[in-house]
C-alpha cells in the first residue's frame, strides 16, 4: 500500500537565536538537510548532521541537539531504519522545550510516520491529533499553516487504512484547502479512483491540476511520484492499461533515485497486476517474485523497528502512570497543607470575628432602630403626600378643571410615560380619559365630571376599546391598571 502520507520532507526551520554560533549550526543543520533531501544522499545527510549534533552538544545547544535528531530520525524512517528513527525522535523529543511547537509538532509527525509504516494506525493517528494541537499553537502564521497542512495530510492517510474514507476526504480537503500541492491532489484523486469510482472524472480534474502545478512550481520528488502513480491508478480503472504500465514504470525509475523501498514494493505489485492485465504473463510473474522479496525483506525490518516500537508504547504507558503518581502525590500533599492552613486560619478568624461583631452589635442594633423608625416617619409622610395629591387630582376632574391632566402626569408619572410609550399617538382628549379610568371613575362619574351624558361615555368606551385594540371580554379598568 501507498503511504503518501509519510512524506519526504519535514520542514526546516531556522532558528532566530542571536547568538551567532546558534545560528550557524541552525543554517548549517537546515542547509545539510535540504541537499541530502534533494540528493537523495541519506548516509551522508546523516553523517553531516551527526557533526552539527556533536557540536551542539559541546556548546550546550538543546536545540540544536533536538533539531538535529529530528532530522537524522527523518532520514532513517525516508531509509526504512524505523527502530533507529524512533531512537532519534526520542532525543530530539528530550532536547526541545515545551514552547517550541513548531519542532514538537513536527517530532509527533514523524513518530505519527514511523508507527504507520509499522502498521500501528491507532498510536499514529494519536500523534497525528498530537501534531494538529501542536502546529494550531505555532505563533508564525506561515509555518503554522505547512505544519497543519502536513499533519492534516498525514491524518488523511491514516484514516484511510482505518478504512475510514470520508474521514480521509474530509482532512485531505483540508490540507487541501492550506496547499493545494500536487501530493494532496494526488491523494484527492485516489479516494475518487478507488472509493468513489463512479465519480472518476474528478480524479481527472485533480490530476491536471497538480501536472500543471508541477510545471509551474519545484517539488520535492515525492509530489511527482504521487502523481504519476496516481495517473497509473486512474488508467488501470478506465482499463487502458498500456497508458498504466507507462506511468507505473515512470513511478519505479523514480523510486529508485529517491531509494524509496517502501514505494518500490508497492510500484512492484502495481507492475504484476498490470501486465497480467495485457496478458504478459511473464513480467507479471517477474514483477510479483520482486515483490514478494522485497516485501519480505521490510518485514524482517519492521518486525524489528516493532519490537522497540512496542517497547516505546509500554515505556510511554508507564512515564503516564509514573506521572499521574506524581500528580497525585502532589495533589494530596498540597490538600493536606491547605487543609491545615484553612484550619488554622479558620480558628484566628472566628475569633477576630467573635470579637469584632460583639463590638459591632450594639452599634448594628441602634442604627437598624434608627432605619426603621426613618423609614416608618418616610412612609407616613409619603402616605400624606400621596392622599392630598389624590384627593387634590379628584377636585380637578370634578371641577373639569383644566389643570387637572398636568396635575395627574405629575403624580402619576410613570404611568404616564408607560401609556405613551405603548400608545404614542394619542391624544391629551384621551389622556384624560385614560385618567378618569386610572382613578376608577365609574361611568356615571365620568358623564357628572366632563358633562355628558352616560350614554355618550359609554360610546367613547367603545370607540377607544376599539382604537386600543382591547378584547371585549376584558375589564377595561383592569386593562388599564395593567400599564
Amino acid at each position: 500500500m501507498r503511504n503518501w502520507f509519510y512524506i519526504l520532507v519535514i520542514i526546516p526551520i531556522l532558528s532566530m537565536s542571536q547568538e551567532k554560533l546558534y545560528s550557524e549550526i541552525d543554517s548549517a543543520l537546515s542547509k545539510t538537510y535540504v541537499k541530502s533531501i534533494n540528493n537523495f544522499d541519506f548516509k551522508n545527510g546523516i553523517a553531516e548532521t551527526k557533526k552539527l549534533v556533536i557540536k551542539s552538544e559541546q556548546i550546550g545547544y538543546k536545540k540544536g541537539i533536538g533539531q538535529g535528531a529530528l532530522y537524522i530520525a527523518n532520514f532513517l524512517t525516508n531509509s526504512g531504519h524505523y527502530k533507529e528513527s524512533l531512537k532519534y525522535l526520542e532525543i530530539s523529543e528530550r532536547n526541545i522545550e515545551g514552547n517550541e511547537y513548531d519542532i514538537t509538532s513536527m517530532i509527533f509527525i514523524e513518530y505519527g510516520k514511523v508507527y504507520g509504516f509499522l502498521n500501528l494506525q491507532q498510536v499514529s493517528l494519536k500523534y497525528f491529533d498530537k501534531a494538529i494541537v501542536a502546529s494550531k499553537k505555532i505563533q508564525n502564521k506561515k509555518l503554522q499553516k505547512i505544519t497543519l497542512q502536513i499533519a492534516f495530510a498525514c491524518k488523511a492517510e491514516c484514516s484511510k487504512f482505518l478504512s475510514r474514507y470520508d474521514s480521509m476526504y474530509v482532512y485531505f480537503k483540508k490540507a487541501y484547502r492550506l496547499d493545494a500541492d500536487p501530493i494532496t491532489g494526488s491523494n484527492i484523486a485516489h479516494y475518487f479512483i478507488n472509493y468513489k469510482k463512479d465519480q472518476i472524472d474528478s480524479a481527472d480534474y485533480y490530476l491536471k491540476i497538480a501536472t500543471e502545478t508541477l510545471k509551474k512550481k519545484t517539488y520535492d520528488p515525492l509530489n511527482k511520484l504521487g502523481v504519476l502513480m496516481e495517473y497509473g491508478n486512474y488508467y488501470f480503472q478506465k482499463k487502458e492499461f498500456d497508458k498504466a504500465l507507462e506511468k507505473y514504470h515512470e513511478s519505479h525509475e523514480l523510486s529508485l533515485q529517491m531509494k524509496r523501498v517502501d514505494e518500490r514494493v508497492n510500484i512492484y505489485n502495481l507492475l504484476s497486476k498490470t501486465y497480467a492485465k495485457l496478458n504478459r504473463n511473464k513480467e507479471s510473474n517477474e514483477f510479483l517474485q520482486k515483490y514478494i522479496e522485497l516485501s519480505d525483506s521490510l518485514k524482517t525490518v519492521n518486525n524489528l523497528a516493532l519490537n522497540v516500537s512496542v517497547e516505546k508504547i509500554i515505556k510511554d504507558k508507564d512515564d503516564e502512570k509514573e506521572k499521574e503518581k506524581i500528580r497525585l502525590r502532589n495533589r494530596n500533599n498540597w490538600i493536606i497543607t491547605l487543609t491545615a492552613g484553612t484550619a488554622l486560619l479558620s480558628v484566628l478568624a472566628a475569633y477576630f470575628f467573635y470579637s469584632k461583631k460583639k463590638r459591632q452589635k450594639e452599634v448594628l442594633i441602634q442604627n437598624q432602630k434608627k432605619e426603621i423608625e426613618q423609614r416608618i416617619i418616610e412612609k407616613r409622610n409619603l402616605e400624606i403626600k400621596v392622599n392630598d395629591s389624590f384627593e387634590e387630582i379628584v377636585v380637578l376632574a370634578k371641577k373639569n378643571s383644566p389643570s387637572f391632566l398636568a396635575r395627574f402626569k405629575e403624580v402619576y408619572p410613570e404611568f404616564c410615560h408607560n401609556l405613551l410609550d405603548k400608545y404614542p399617538d394619542l391624544v391629551n382628549s384621551e389622556l384624560s380619559f385614560c385618567a378618569h379610568l386610572k382613578l376608577n371613575f365609574s361611568t356615571k362619574e365620568i358623564a357628572n365630571y366632563t358633562f355628558v351624558t352616560p350614554k355618550a361615555v359609554e360610546l367613547r368606551k367603545n370607540r377607544f376599546r376599539k382604537k386600543m385594540n382591547i378584547p371585549s371580554d376584558e375589564n377595561l379598568y383592569v386593562w388599564i391598571n395593567k400599564i
